[in-house]
């Protein structure tokens, strides 16, 4: 029985309280606009600052990768142009919209913005669909 507990109780615990990607955010230098080549979704700040940075028709915007419904994190399918939480199997648009759950809420967006050539994200700062409007909008323009 002990054998057992042995190799059971860790996954268990995984399953249970997932770790979450980026944990101690703050501001962040993510590069200039070159970086990020058109509609592509970059996925070089989830280790460090647990954010995707998207690039589509109308400029960059930024996703927590936590999923909503447990804080796993989602991975990225470019295949099918979507993300997957590998916990749960709740499935996100590009956008972050929940498609399928059990997650019924979308990927948070977090504050991003241009300062000259640079991209500063900030993935502690919640960007909700009030505050982007008064923003002008999600995304960075190019």
């Amino acid at each position: 029985m002990a054998i057992l507990a042995v190799f059971t109780v860790p996954s268990t615990l995984r399953f249970l309280m997932p770790r979450r990607a980026g944990a101690g955010r703050t501001e962040f230098d993510a590069g200039s606009v070159q970086d990020y080549a058109a509609t592509t979704v970059s996925t070089r700040w989830i280790r460090r600052h647990g954010v995707w940075v998207v690039r589509d028709h109308a400029g960059l915007f930024a996703l927590q990768a936590d999923c909503p419904h447990l804080g796993c994190t989602p991975r990225w399918e470019p295949q099918s142009s979507r993300f997957r939480c590998p916990c749960h199997g709740s499935l996100f648009s590009l956008e972050g919209i929940a498609l399928r759950g059990p997650a019924r809420e979308p990927l948070k967006r977090v504050s991003i913005r241009r300062q000259g050539e640079r991209i500063l994200i900030d993935p502690a700062d919640y960007v909700s669909l009030e505050d982007a409007e008064s923003r002008g909008g999600y995304h960075v323009m190019i």
